[in-house]
């Protein structure tokens, strides 16, 4: 009997010491809450939230929800944050088209574990944060939304002008914009003006950015742009029309980061023009020499003074590379760029072997006690 709580107690001092070398995995959500307003059936409704991992190892969140019309909520079922890592989850609400008007309440429930650690073992050194949702389902069609964000750049003569803005879905139906521009001279007479009818939508919930572009006949002097757009407003902003040469567009390659595990290979540009430029990043992946990967960015619209990342995903097997490239925007280059990547082979992660030595400990704990019984 003396020797079977001794064991037992010996046992229970391993499990104990093992399970405390992982301390609770502790996530951290932000907003602490979320709420819909007035989201119409078959309608929309966007939102995120912030996660954060506060451990330096990485940690798997999976997602639950609970509560009425769990099946209206589309979100990932889980996320793995990497060492004091970040995630920005989206969460969106489709309600089906017979939902019963009225509030609702749910709960969504993030359970955090060190990667790679089964559920069964996870439980034990595991964290759920819960954060409240409410929304409301109504009949009531309310379109709303807000103008913002004009952007318009000076010019040189005989270029075209590039018009912007922003649209800000504030109310429950879809907006799809309709309007128009109009450039006023210096004494206010009208010059210029054209119909805005857009055929993309911006969702409730949701900002759209819109731009609209075409040749200019315009003489040289100061201008002022105008842009209408019904049930959001009208916003105005001056800009310039400059003699040929007058402009120059200018951009520096800043840097070039390299891609880490589910990260981005990083170009970095500034615009240090005068105008709004169009800039992209262009290069190559080499081994041994030889080119295995293009790499070509979408195309970002950069404003004077600006700094933007262009970003691109790589899935590169085990090995050595070079990336070089540099970024063209209008009708220029910058200077080239290069870095060397090493794409490490896969290896077990740590919390598996934690898992599997766990295991093995257990296993060994109960046949101690078996055997210490079957002599008695």
């Amino acid at each position: 009997m003396e020797n079977t709580r001794k064991y037992g107690i010996i046992t229970c001092l391993i499990l104990f010491l093992v399970f405390s070398s992982h301390s609770v995995q502790a996530v951290g959500v932000s907003p602490g809450e979320m709420a819909f307003e007035n989201v119409l059936p078959g309608g929309y409704a966007e939102t995120s939230v912030l996660l954060s991992n506060s451990k330096d190892e990485p940690v798997t969140v999976t997602l639950e929800v609970e509560g009425e019309g769990v099946d209206w909520l589309v979100l990932n079922s889980s996320v793995i944050l990497g060492p004091r890592g970040t995630e920005r989850l989206t969460i969106a609400l489709q309600p089906s088209i017979d939902a019963e008007g009225g509030s609702y309440e749910q709960r969504i429930l993030l359970t955090s574990v060190p990667a790679g650690l089964s559920s069964v073992l996870g439980n034990r050194i595991a964290l759920t944060v819960s954060v409240p949702l409410s929304f409301t389902i109504t009949d009531a069609r309310v379109p709303s939304c807000v103008l913002g964000g004009v952007r318009v750049a000076d010019v040189e003569l005989g270029d075209a002008i590039r018009i912007g803005y922003t649209i800000s879905n504030t109310g429950n139906t879809r907006v799809t914009p309709r309007g128009n521009l109009r450039i006023l001279d210096i004494a206010g007479k009208e010059v210029f003006r054209d119909d805005v009818q857009e055929s993309e939508t911006t969702l409730p919930t949701m900002k759209g950015d819109y731009e609209n572009a075409g040749s200019s006949t315009l003489a040289e002097g100061e201008y002022e742009v105008v842009v209408s757009i019904e049930q959001c407003g009208e916003q105005s902003r001056r800009f310039w029309v400059l003699a040929p040469g007058t402009l120059g567009d200018e951009g520096a390659f800043t840097t070039l980061i390299p891609p880490a595990s589910a990260e981005p290979l990083i170009a970095g540009f500034k615009n240090t023009g005068e105008r709004s430029v169009r800039a992209r990043f262009s290069g190559v992946v080499l081994q041994d020499g030889k080119i295995v990967h293009v790499i070509e960015t979408e195309p970002l619209l950069v404003a004077p003074g600006q700094n933007v990342n262009l970003e691109s995903y790589l899935d590169l097997p085990a090995g050595e590379y070079e990336i070089r490239g540099s970024v063209l925007y209008e009708n220029k280059r910058t200077g080239e760029r290069s870095l060397s990547v090493i794409v490490e082979p896969e290896v077990g992660n740590s919390s598996v072997v934690f898992s599997t030595l766990l295991l093995f400990l257990i296993i060994i704990g109960i046949i101690l006690i078996v055997r210490i019984q079957k002599k008695r």
